[in-house]
């Protein structure tokens, strides 16, 4: 579990990273080491299940709301690749900021509200 922090209250965070199947990405043309063998060699680790195109997910909750951040088109092994990928491309603070802004935005909109 995380934290953040909004007017001097922390605010307790749920991380939830998740892996599925990109279906809309085809390995086909997504990569290209400049050799062709290097390319078919990599491109059959697809086709014999020892890669997959995946989407990475991350969702940060809290209080009722939701940031997220996502990536497509990732060539993953294993699970333990796709948290790399989340941690190479910072997507828990992303999720985290997308998040806070969400809570803040909200806050603000009911401030016009009160009395």
């Amino acid at each position: 579990m995380k934290a953040i922090e909004i007017n001097g209250k922390k605010i307790d965070v749920i991380i939830t990273k998740s892996v599925e199947p990109d279906y809309h990405t085809s390995p086909e043309g997504d990569f290209d080491f400049g050799d062709k063998e290097e390319n078919a060699a990599y491109l059959a680790r697809f086709h014999s299940g020892e890669l997959m195109m995946a989407v990475v997910s991350v969702k940060a909750s809290a209080l009722g709301f939701e940031g997220t951040d996502c990536l497509g088109a990732c060539h993953i092994k294993s699970d333990s690749d796709a948290w790399d990928i989340a941690s190479e491309y910072n997507m828990v603070e992303n999720a985290m900021k997308e998040l806070r802004d969400n809570i803040v935005e909200a806050a603000n909109k009911l401030k016009e509200y009160s009395t």
